[in-house]
């Protein structure tokens, strides 16, 4: 999806560039003339020029998140915190970095939080990189510019026997997020402890 988005920015890239820079030669060309004809029609490739220069901007800006954005690190395993800037939200153990929340305690098994989470990422499109019985990763794209940002849920089993849930959500590029990763990991944490759960133990 992200190649096929990156490929269609640069032929919009490259379509608007032409259609501003030959809005700006009309516009020359026009400027030479002094009969009345021109005079009337002056303003057209003028109007065109502005919306023309900023989407051809906003095309190059896609393309660099597509390109930026596919070169992430990968995670083989649930992160041991958040990196320095603020662009991250997490629910755990240690280093939690969200406000109010406390990971999920499920009463259920293993099997059934891991479709549950499952769920949850395919619901919100998300796109899958991993899946394992105890971890899922996936990214996320925010609408617009597709800025990726990556998601990570670790399922353990507590003392208990009962499921919990560590999650973290944080963006690939740039520094703040707009509390995008706090609203979705609020949201996860809600929905999840939200749903009926079939009773049974973690390692059942």
């Amino acid at each position: 999806v992200a190649s096929v988005g990156a490929g269609a920015a640069v032929g919009l890239t490259v379509v608007f560039l032409f259609i501003a820079l030959g809005s700006i030669a009309i516009d020359v060309c026009l400027r030479r003339k002094d009969d009345k004809k021109s005079a009337v029609y002056a303003w057209v490739p003028r109007l065109l020029v502005l919306p023309n220069f900023i989407f051809f901007f906003w095309c190059l800006l896609y393309l660099w998140v597509g390109v930026a954005g596919d070169s992430g690190p990968a995670w083989p395993g649930f992160p041991a915190s958040c990196p320095d800037s603020p662009n991250c939200s997490r629910v755990a153990q240690t280093n939690v970095r969200a406000e109010g929340l406390t990971p999920p305690l499920l009463e259920c098994s293993l099997d059934f939080a891991h479709v549950l989470v499952l769920d949850w990422i395919r619901l919100n499109n998300g796109a899958v990189q991993q899946n394992s019985p105890s971890f899922l990763w996936a990214v996320f794209r925010t609408p617009l510019m597709a800025y990726p940002d990556d998601f990570a849920v670790h399922l353990v089993c507590t003392p208990s026997n009962r499921t919990m849930l560590y999650v973290q959500s944080q963006s690939r590029l740039g520094h703040g997020d707009m509390g995008a990763n706090d609203v979705r990991v609020t949201a996860f944490v809600e929905w999840i402890n939200a749903q009926s759960l079939i009773a049974g133990q973690c390692s059942s």
